[in-house]
Order: C-alpha cells, then sequence, then structure tokens
C-alpha cells in the first residue's frame, strides 16, 4: 500500500521551524526554485508523509533556524549554544527535488 502524501503550505518560516521542532528528524530544507526560495520538512505520521513548506522570496541566511522556546522567538544562527532554551535546526541546502511541484512555488 502506497503511504498518502500530504503537502501543507505554511504562512512564514516561523510556522515551519515550530512545526520541524515536532518532526522525528528536526531538518529544514532549502531549494530555489526560479527567483523563489522553497523552504520544507516532512514527518511520517499514521501512515502519511506530512510534508511543510514555505515559498519566500528572500534566502534565510545561516546554517541553522533556530527557535527559542522561552520567548517564542525563531532566529537565524550560524553556531549552536548550549543554551536548553534554544532549539537548533539544521538547514540542509537541496540541489534538485521532486517533492514539491513546480506550479506550487509561486
Amino acid at each position: 500500500m502506497k503511504p498518502q502524501v500530504l503537502l501543507l503550505r505554511l504562512r512564514d518560516v516561523e510556522g515551519l521551524v515550530k512545526h520541524s521542532c515536532l518532526a522525528t528528524a528536526p531538518i529544514i530544507y532549502h531549494a530555489v526554485a526560479g527567483e523563489k526560495h522553497l523552504y520544507f520538512c516532512y514527518d511520517a505520521r499514521g501512515g502519511a508523509l506530512i510534508i511543510c513548506y514555505v515559498v519566500s522570496d528572500k534566502a534565510v541566511k545561516g546554517k541553522y533556524l533556530a527557535y527559542n522556546t522561552f520567548e517564542d522567538r525563531v532566529f537565524p544562527a550560524d553556531e549552536t549554544s548550549t543554551d536548553a532554551r534554544i532549539k537548533y535546526i539544521p538547514v540542509i541546502e537541496v540541489e534538485y527535488q521532486n517533492l514539491i511541484p513546480e506550479e506550487l512555488v509561486e
């Protein structure tokens, strides 16, 4: 049986970071699609593959997207720290992807 694939387009990178914190493997992928920046993460739940994504005009700077759970603040970072209040999610640069159809990146 083929797993169901669900695509969720989120409003902003902040929502993507918060969702990624709940994923089994908290990683955010970045791909360039034309002049747009595509950020996405995925998780498998209940037999379904859930792919959350955001389309942005601007690239996010930093090797990590960090979420300060105490202040409810998301920010880019190039290094991690030992501060337990901050979750660091690596941003992986993608050369090619076929998970999210090009027509959805507008």
